[in-house]
């Protein structure tokens, strides 16, 4: 079920078009013990309209079982650097990890990864990358650009997708 930790959504769409600044779709994909690949897509609001880019991140040497997180923290870094956005621009990312520690994140109870908490300005969504439409297609778009970059890593030992390549 999608969900939102400590809010009533019965529309999520609704509910992130009109309580976030920005939007974006998150998800990571790995070879255990090799390689890893975070995509995110934004997504406009109030419209909830996919932006067309989509950013690829892979890395390597990330412990293994927290390479989701690793993920997360690295987007979150991205989106903290990018021009306009201030401690007080509201964030969410939609994800389909962790789901039950949701909350332990948003109360900054435990770490996204390593002592990176989440900060107070962000906010963890969760959708089941299930289908391609709405909410839940932002991380189905996220899964299956990871996948294909690393498909392209195991065909030709380099990180790429679509004619893009990348540097671990």
């Amino acid at each position: 079920m999608d969900s939102v930790y400590g809010a009533v959504a019965p529309n999520l769409e609704v509910y992130l078009a009109s309580n976030f600044d920005l939007v974006y779709g998150v998800d990571t994909n790995f070879i255990k013990g090799s390689v890893a690949v975070c995509c995110f897509i934004e997504c406009k609001v109030p419209s909830l309209e996919v932006v067309p880019e989509y950013s690829l991140f892979p890395f390597r040497n990330c412990e293994p079982g927290f390479e989701e997180r690793f993920g997360w923290m690295a987007v979150i870094q991205k989106i903290m650097g990018l021009p306009g956005v201030t401690d007080s621009t509201r964030v969410a990312l939609v994800v389909d990890h962790d789901q039950a520690n949701h909350h332990r994140y948003l109360k900054r109870e435990i770490p996204v990864y390593a002592d990176f908490y989440l900060p107070s300005n962000f906010k963890l969504v969760y959708a089941r990358g299930k289908g391609k439409s709405g909410i839940n297609g932002l991380v189905t778009w996220c899964d299956e650009f990871s996948r294909g970059c690393l498909r392209e890593f195991v065909d030709t030992g380099r990180p790429g997708f679509k004619g893009r390549r990348f540097t671990i």
